[in-house]
Parts: C-alpha cells; sequence; structure tokens
C-alpha cells in the first residue's frame, strides 16, 4: 500500500549527553491530536503531553521544548529544546536525518546576588534518527 501523506508523524532519535545516551521519541500529534515527547537519558525517563510541550516554527524548523526536572539544590530551571527540521517524505515510509538538541540551564542565581554573567548555560547535542509515517 502506497502512503499519501509526506509528513512524518513520529521522530525516533538517539544521541549522546555529558551523562551517557539520550533517546528521544517525538509525535507533533497523538490519536488525541496532542504532541507527545519521551526523554530517556541513563537516569531519567519522562513523559511530555500536551501543554507540557511548547512548538516554535523558525527558520531552523520546529523548536520543541520542555521543562526537565531541576536537581535538588540549584535555582532556576533546564529546558530541553529540540530541533526538528521539515522533512519530506515523498512515498518513503522512513527517511534518516540528524539534528541537534539544547539543554539551556537558566540559573537565576546571578540575577538573585546581583552576581554578573550568563544566566543561561547551553549544551547542544548531536541526534540522529529517523522521520516516520505510522
Amino acid at each position: 500500500m502506497t502512503q499519501t501523506s509526506s509528513a512524518p508523524n513520529l521522530y525516533l532519535l538517539i544521541g549522546a549527553g555529558i551523562g551517557g545516551s539520550i533517546h528521544i521519541t517525538y509525535t507533533p500529534s497523538d490519536n488525541t491530536g496532542k504532541p507527545d515527547l519521551v526523554y530517556v537519558d541513563p537516569t531519567r525517563n519522562l513523559k511530555y503531553n500536551g501543554t507540557e510541550i511548547t512548538t516554535e516554527n523558525s527558520k531552523l524548523g520546529t523548536v520543541v521544548t520542555v521543562t526537565l526536572p531541576q536537581a535538588a539544590g540549584t535555582s532556576g530551571f533546564t529546558t530541553f529544546s529540540l530541533v526538528v527540521p521539515t522533512i519530506y517524505l515523498g512515498a518513503l515510509a522512513n527517511q534518516p536525518f540528524k539534528t541537534i538538541a539544547i539543554v539551556t540551564n537558566n540559573d537565576t542565581t546571578h540575577q538573585e546576588l546581583n552576581i554578573p554573567g550568563p544566566t543561561q548555560v547551553y549544551q547542544v547535542i548531536n541526534l540522529e534518527g529517523s522521520a516516520q509515517i505510522i
């Protein structure tokens, strides 16, 4: 049977973060019409759905962002932003691709204590995997 849609509805990605492998599963629209993102690293298995996920269209593609749990005793918050390029599948059901994710540590200590310095620190993660129609 030939696929008639050309837009992926599932993205499976893997990359190497500071603590080891990171696995990402992203579905732009699940069976209820809401996005799903699963983030797995060596110490966490996190599932996000609907309004827990922010998507922004940009010149980079679609930027999909979730807030990661903050470590105890730290201030601020940490986000994980996945850059999803526009992928045309045509008649294919699966297309390999590479992209990046950015982990942003937003540290409010500088502002709270009036200490000069950046409030955002970035870690770029190279990812590769596949865009699929299921």
